[in-house]
C-alpha cells in the first residue's frame, strides 16, 4: 500500500505534466524489485483498466483486492463486468472464475437495482420493448437538426447528476457552452479532443487527470474510456470502446442499445412498426439493403450530418472509391468543424491512401504544417501503408516525412525504413546528394520540412561514408536554412554543437578513451518537446509569483545547511542536499512540476537510449571489467573452471609429483576461482549499477538497492535549490545547462564513490583473497609446487593492483563533458560567424582559453553582437556590411570585446544615440529588463547582461554602445572572469 499511497498522492493535481508523470511512475514501478503481478496491480490501481495487458491480469488484481472493503470489492466486480462486456470476454470470464458470465449478471440484477447491470444485461435479455428517456431523445433530435439554441435550453434544464458523457460529447460537437462552469470546462476539453486541434494534448492531460481522480464515478469512467478511444496516432476499434462506455451510460436512447449489442438492437428495432429518427439512423448504418442515398431524404437531419452518415454507410458497404471522391468533392462545403475533422480522418485512414498516396498525404502534410493538426491523423496506419507499399511510394517526398513524424511522436520501430526512404527518395528523383537541395533558390514547404526535420545526422547515415562527412553535410544544411530565414533557436544550437563536434577533435578522442559518457543532446534534440512542455508549464506557475508554504519550509532548510563547513569533513553541500528528504511536505503546483521535470530528465540521463547505463553496460560491465581482472589470474594459470578449461591444470600439473597432488591442485584452484568470480560478480552485477528509486519508497519499504554505487535520487529540497540557481527569466536552454550541470555533479559524486570502493573495499577483498589463498596451500604439496603457487598468487596480486589503477581511471568523466577542458576563443568567433554567414574582419584576438562549460555562452554573446551588426546596419545584403571584432586580455581575469560595423540611416547620429538611452538606463536593472528577456527583438543587449552576470556568474562588467558618423560601436569589458 505504501507504493500506491506514494504514487497516487498529488499525482493528478497538475494536468500539464500528466504524460511526463505517467512515464515517470511506470518507469519507477517497472524498475522496482517487486513481483510482476504486484506491479500490474499497482498500475491498475493508479491508472485503471487501460493498464491491463491480458484478461488473466484480472485474476491477480482480484487476489489483492480480496483484502479490501466490501464497497471496493463491488467496484472491482463492476469493472470486471464492464471490461468483459468490452471484449465480449464471456469465455475468458468462465475460464478464469469458473462461472458463466450471464449467470453473474442476472444474479446481481435480481438482487441489486443498478443501471450499469441493467445495461450489461441487455445483451442477454429476450426483452424487446424498452422505455426510452424522452428528455434525452429530445436532446438528440435537437442535435441531428443542429438546433443549438434548443439543445442548450433543454440541457440547461437537466439536473447535474443526470448529465451523462454522451450529452457532454454531443454538446462538444455542437460547440455550445453550459451555465455550469465545471461541466462547461469538460465540454470545452472534450471538443478539443474530438477535433484533434492544437489544444489536444492540454485537453487530453486535463481530462486524463480528472477522470483518474474521480475514477469511482461512472461519468469519469466514461471520460477515461473516451480518451482511450481517442488515442492519437493509432487505429482504434470504435465499436469496442462505444460498447464499453455504454455500460456506464444513463442516457436511454436507441444509441445505447445499438452500442451495447448492435445485432440484438437491430433485431429489436426492425420489429417495431413506428421508428423514431434515431432508430432509422441505426438501421441505415447497419442494414446493407438500405440504399446509401436514402439518408438525404430523412427529414430534420442537418445537411452536414447527413453527409457524414452517408460516408459511414459507404465505409460499411466497402465502397471506398466512391467514398474518396465524395469526401474530396464535399469537404469544402461542410461547415460543422467536428464533421469536417472526422471526414479528414476517414480520408487518411481509409483505402483512399492507396488510390491517391500523393494527394492524400499532401493534404495531411499541409494541414499539419499550417493548421498544426498533427493529432488528427493515424500515423500508425500511414506508416503501415508505406511499409507495405514501399517500392511504389519510395519516390515520394512524403514517405520520409511521415516516417520521420512516426519516429518523432511514437517510437523508433521504423527508423531503419526512414533512413532507407531518404536514400530512395534522392535516388529515384535523380539527386546525387542531399546537398543538391541546398543549391535551390526556392524551396517548397515539403522540401523545407525535409531539410529542417528529416535530414538529421541520425537519419542520413546511409548517405555518407563517415561521421565527419555526415556532420559537415548537416552543418551545411543548417547554414542554408538560416540563409533562407528558416531558423529558430534549436537550429542555432544545433549549428553550435556541430561546429564544436567537428572542430574539437580532442573532445572526440576523449570520448573514445573514456568509459563514462552521456549524450545530453537529447534534451535539445527531436525528442525534447516533452521536457520543453513541462518547462513552459513551470514558467507559467512562476509568473503567478506566489510564495507557497513549501517554499518557506524548503528555504528554511536551505538557510540552515548552506553555511556549514563541509570541506573539513571531506563532504560537499551537494552530497548533503541529496541525503535530505523533507517528509509530509505538500508541494505546490510550481514545485511539483519542476520536481517531476527533474526526475524525467534524470531518468533519461541514466536509463535513456544514450544514457549512462548504456555506456556502463557496453564499455565496462559487458565483459571488459570482468575479463581484465580474470586475465590477471589467467596469465598466471591459476584460474580454472569454465573460463580457461584445463590449461591451468596442465600448466601447473608438471610441478606435481603424484596423481593425488594433481587432484588436490584441481580442487584448490577451483575453490580460488569461485572465490574470485564471486567478488567480480558482486562488483559487476551489484556495485557498478544505477539506483533511481524514489527516496520515500527506499525508506518506507527498505527496497533501496544499497549495493549500487550510482545513485540518482532527487528530492524536493534539491529541486528547490536547483530552481534558485536558474537565471532571471530563464530560457529552456538556460534550464538544460543547469540541469545537465547538476546531473554531472551528481555523477561526479557517484564516480568518486566508485573509485573509493575500487581502491579500498574491493582492492582489500582481492588482496585478502590472495593472502588466504597462499595460507591455504595444502601442506601436503611438495615444496616446488607450493613455492610455484605462492609466487604465481603474488604475481597475480601485483598485476591486479596495476590493472586496478587502470580500471579506476575509467570512472572519470569524459572530457567532452568536462568543464576543465579548454578551447581557443577563436573557435567561438568562427562558430558565431558561421551561423550567421557574416563577412567579418578579425582585428586582434589574444590567446584566450575557454572551458567547455563556458564556450557556448561566449558564442551566444558573439551571436548577439554579430546579429546586431546585421539588423542595425540598415543594409539588405550582408556583403555590404563591414563588421570587425577584437577580443583582448589586457590582464589576467579581464577581457575586452569590441565589435563595430558600418551602417546606413537617414536619421542623424544624435537621434540614433537618443534611441539607445533606454538601453543604457535599463541595462543591469532586472525589474526593467525582465519583460524584454523573454522576447525576441530589441532585447539583445539585455541578454548579453544576463549571460555575463548570470550564466558566467561575473560580478563586474561594463558596456558602452553608441553611433558615430561612420559606425555602430559596442564595447564590453568583463572583469574577474574565469573562463
Amino acid at each position: 500500500m505504501t507504493y500506491i499511497k506514494h504514487y497516487i498522492k498529488d499525482k493528478f493535481n497538475e494536468p500539464n505534466i500528466f504524460i511526463a508523470q505517467y512515464k515517470n511512475i511506470t518507469i519507477e514501478i517497472d524498475k522496482s524489485p517487486i513481483d510482476e503481478n504486484l506491479k500490474r496491480y499497482i498500475k491498475w490501481k493508479i491508472f485503471g483498466s487501460s493498464e491491463l495487458q491480458d484478461y488473466q491480469d484480472l485474476k491477480h488484481i482480484l487476489k489483492y483486492e480480496m483484502r479490501t472493503s466490501l464497497i471496493d470489492m463491488f467496484k472491482l466486480l463492476i469493472e470486471i463486468i464492464t471490461y468483459t462486456q468490452k471484449y465480449r470476454g464471456e469465455n475468458e470470464f468462465h475460464a478464469l472464475f469458473g462461472i458463466k458470465f450471464y449467470h453473474v449478471i442476472r444474479t446481481l440484477k435480481d438482487n441489486i437495482n443498478y443501471y450499469i447491470l441493467s445495461n450489461v444485461e441487455y445483451t442477454y435479455s429476450k426483452k424487446e420493448e424498452y422505455n426510452y428517456d424522452q428528455e434525452h431523445l429530445e436532446l438528440y433530435n435537437y442535435y441531428i437538426r443542429c438546433d443549438k439554441s434548443k439543445f442548450l435550453e433543454s440541457i440547461n434544464r437537466i439536473e447535474t447528476e443526470k448529465i451523462d458523457f454522451e450529452l457532454l460529447e454531443t454538446a462538444g460537437k455542437l460547440n455550445i457552452s453550459l451555465e455550469n462552469k465545471f461541466i462547461n470546462t469538460l465540454i470545452k476539453n472534450i471538443r478539443n479532443i474530438i477535433l484533434r486541434n492544437d489544444k489536444y494534448i492540454d485537453s487530453y492531460q486535463y481530462l486524463k487527470c480528472i477522470s483518474l481522480s474521480f475514477r469511482g464515478i461512472p461519468l469519469f469512467q466514461q471520460i477515461n474510456i473516451f480518451l482511450l478511444r481517442e488515442t492519437p496516432f493509432f487505429r482504434i476499434n470504435d465499436e469496442i470502446f462505444y460498447s464499453w462506455s455504454s455500460c456506464y451510460s444513463k442516457v436511454i436512447t436507441p444509441f445505447l442499445f445499438f452500442n451495447l449489442n448492435k445485432n440484438k438492437a437491430m433485431l429489436d428495432i426492425e420489429k417495431r412498426e413506428v421508428k423514431n429518427i434515431i432508430e432509422k439512423i441505426c438501421l441505415y448504418l447497419t442494414n446493407r439493403d438500405i440504399d446509401a442515398d436514402l439518408i438525404f431524404s430523412y427529414e430534420d437531419l442537418s445537411p452536414d450530418l447527413a453527409k457524414f452518415l452517408f460516408v459511414k454507410k459507404l465505409i460499411e458497404n466497402n465502397e471506398l472509391v466512391k467514398l474518396n471522391d465524395f469526401i474530396k468533392d464535399n469537404k469544402e462545403n461542410i461547415h460543422d468543424e467536428f464533421i469536417k475533422a472526422k471526414l479528414e480522418q476517414i480520408l487518411i485512414n481509409s483505402e483512399s491512401l492507396k488510390y491517391d498516396f500523393e494527394g492524400v498525404l499532401r493534404t495531411a502534410f499541409i494541414n499539419i504544417e499550417e493548421r498544426k493538426s498533427l493529432y488528427l491523423y493515424n500515423l500508425l496506419f500511414i506508416t503501415e501503408e508505406i511499409e507495405d507499399n514501399f517500392e511504389k511510394v519510395s519516390n515520394s517526398i512524403y514517405t520520409p516525412i511521415f516516417l520521420n513524424m512516426y519516429s518523432l511522436y511514437i517510437d523508433n520501430k521504423h527508423d531503419s525504413l526512414l533512413k532507407l526512404s531518404l536514400e530512395s527518395f534522392l535516388e529515384k528523383n535523380n539527386y546525387s546528394s542531399i546537398l543538391e537541395l541546398t543549391k535551390k533558390s526556392e524551396l517548397s514547404l515539403e522540401e523545407k520540412y525535409l531539410l529542417r526535420n528529416v535530414c538529421k545526422t541520425s537519419n542520413m547515415k546511409l548517405l555518407f561514408d563517415n561521421q565527419s562527412d555526415l556532420d559537415n553535410a548537416r552543418l551545411n544544411i543548417c547554414k542554408y536554412l538560416i540563409s533562407k530565414n528558416i531558423s529558430d533557436q534549436e537550429l542555432i544550437d544545433e549549428i553550435k554543437e556541430l561546429n564544436r563536434k567537428i572542430t574539437l577533435s580532442k573532445a572526440k578522442k576523449n570520448i573514445e578513451t573514456s568509459r563514462i559518457y552521456v549524450d545530453t543532446s537529447v534534451f535539445l534534440g527531436r525528442d525534447s518537446h516533452k521536457y520543453k512542455d513541462l518547462f513552459e508549464s513551470y514558467l507559467n506557475h512562476c509568473e503567478k509569483n506566489i510564495c507557497s508554504e513549501d517554499d518557506k519550509v524548503l528555504e528554511g532548510i536551505y538557510q540552515v545547511i548552506k553555511d556549514i563547513d563541509y570541506e573539513k569533513n571531506d563532504f560537499s553541500i551537494n552530497e548533503a542536499i541529496a541525503s535530505i528528504y523533507p517528509v509530509d511536505l505538500n508541494l505546490s503546483s510550481k514545485n511539483v512540476t519542476f520536481y517531476n521535470l527533474m526526475k524525467l530528465m534524470m531518468h533519461e540521463f541514466t536509463f535513456g537510449e544514450k544514457g549512462l547505463n548504456n555506456f556502463l553496460s557496453t564499455r565496462i560491465r559487458h565483459g571488459l571489467l570482468p575479463n581484465i581482472i580474470r586475465k590477471c589470474a589467467q596469465d598466471e594459470y591459476i584460474l580454472c573452471a569454465e573460463h580457461v578449461e584445463d590449461e591451468s591444470i596442465n600448466e601447473l600439473s608438471k610441478f606435481a609429483k603424484s596423481e593425488n597432488e594433481i587432484n588436490l591442485l584441481n580442487e584448490f584452484m577451483i575453490r580460488f576461482s569461485k572465490n574470485l568470480e564471486s567478488k567480480i560478480e558482486r562488483l559487476n552485477d551489484q556495485k557498478i549499477q544505477i539506483s533511481i528509486l524514489d527516496n520515500l519508497i527506499q525508506k518506507d519499504n527498505n527496497l533501496f538497492n544499497d549495493n549500487a554505487l550510482f545513485q540518482y535520487n532527487v528530492n524536493p529540497l534539491e529541486a528547490y535549490i536547483i530552481q534558485k540557481n536558474l537565471n532571471l527569466s530563464p530560457t529552456y536552454n538556460d534550464f538544460v545547462k543547469v540541469i545537465v550541470d547538476w546531473l554531472w555533479k551528481r555523477t561526479d559524486i557517484n564516480l568518486k564513490a566508485v573509485r573509493s570502493y575500487l581502491k579500498n573495499e574491493f582492492k582489500d577483498s582481492i588482496l585478502k583473497l590472495s593472502e588466504e589463498t597462499k595460507i591455504n596451500i595444502p601442506k601436503s604439496f611438495n615444496i616446488e609446487l607450493s613455492n610455484e603457487l605462492s609466487n604465481r598468487v603474488n604475481r597475480f596480486k601485483n598485476s591486479f593492483e596495476v590493472n586496478l589503477e587502470k580500471i579506476s581511471s575509467w570512472f572519470e568523466r569524459s572530457e567532452a563533458d568536462n568543464e576543465n577542458t579548454s578551447y581557443d576563443i577563436r573557435i567561438a568567433i568562427e562558430t558565431a560567424q558561421d551561423i550567421l554567414s557574416l563577412p567579418l574582419k578579425i582585428l586582434k584576438v589574444d590567446d584566450i582559453k575557454i572551458s567547455s562549460k563556458n564556450l557556448s555562452y561566449i558564442v551566444d554573446i558573439l551571436l548577439i553582437l554579430f546579429e546586431n551588426s546585421i539588423s542595425k546596419s540598415g543594409f539588405t545584403k550582408k556583403d555590404d556590411i563591414n563588421a570587425e571584432i577584437s577580443i583582448m586580455q589586457p590582464e589576467e581575469g579581464t577581457i575586452l570585446i569590441s565589435c563595430k560595423n558600418n551602417y546606413r540611416s537617414s536619421e542623424s547620429v544624435s537621434c540614433l544615440n537618443r534611441k539607445l538611452d533606454f538601453y543604457r538606463e535599463s541595462y543591469g536593472n532586472e525589474s526593467k529588463m525582465r519583460r524584454y528577456l523573454q522576447q525576441e527583438g530589441g532585447s539583445g543587449l539585455f541578454k548579453i547582461w544576463k549571460i555575463i552576470a548570470r550564466d558566467l556568474n561575473t560580478t563586474e562588467h561594463n558596456t558602452s554602445f553608441y553611433y558615430d558618423n561612420e559606425c555602430l560601436m559596442i564595447n564590453i569589458e568583463i572583469k574577474e572572469i574565469s573562463l
